[in-house]
């Protein structure tokens, strides 16, 4: 069996298990501001930045991945490999938009109390790690840069997760959180 070079493309199954997860996770976000509308301008701007962060970057991009590299393989390039530039353009402001939505969402969840303050201090870590990653030494194809972004990805999926057991949970035990945190 062939060995895989960990900072190529992703096997095609990860890339298309990450679209879908991206999918789930672009359905339940109306679900997620919808239970905490108290969270005001703040929590709706971190949403729909953190939506569009996901559509490009999680399913945009991982439904690229995996269409590409789906078909046989093809010979190694001989010359530097340069994306296009709106591929670079859109990863931008993709990872931009995760980084100020990320905070955004998470201070939103830190203003309305209905899910637990360690969800949104995972996705502020996650927010600084991503900007870690991205100026590591070594970044983007590095070793150091892959971890970080790792565990960046994780403390997020964990987070949003456990944000999405508790809204999947029976509506009384939301309704009693809603009801706590109004009156605190």
């Amino acid at each position: 069996m062939k060995r895989r070079n960990p900072f190529g493309p992703p096997p095609v199954w990860l890339a298309w298990g990450m679209a879908l997860f991206s999918v789930l996770l672009l359905l339940g976000l109306p679900a997620l501001y919808t239970s905490q509308r108290q969270s005001g301008w703040l929590g709706l701007i971190g949403v729909i930045l953190f939506f569009l962060a996901y559509l490009v970057l999680g399913v945009g991009e991982n439904v690229v991945a995996a269409i590409a590299f789906s078909g046989p393989p093809q010979p190694a390039p001989t010359g530097p490999i340069t994306p296009p530039p709106a591929v670079i353009i859109g990863f931008l402001a993709g990872a931009i938009m995760l980084l100020i939505g990320s905070i955004l969402l998470a201070l939103g969840i830190l203003r309305a109390h209905v899910f637990p303050r360690w969800t949104a201090w995972a996705l502020i870590a996650s927010a600084i790690l991503l900007v870690v990653a991205f100026f590591a030494p070594g970044a983007p194809a590095g070793a150091i840069p892959a971890i970080v972004s790792a565990v960046s990805t994780l403390l997020s999926a964990a987070a949003l997760v456990w944000i999405g057991y508790m809204l999947a949970r029976p509506a009384s035990a939301i309704s009693a959180q809603l009801e706590e945190a109004q009156r605190g």
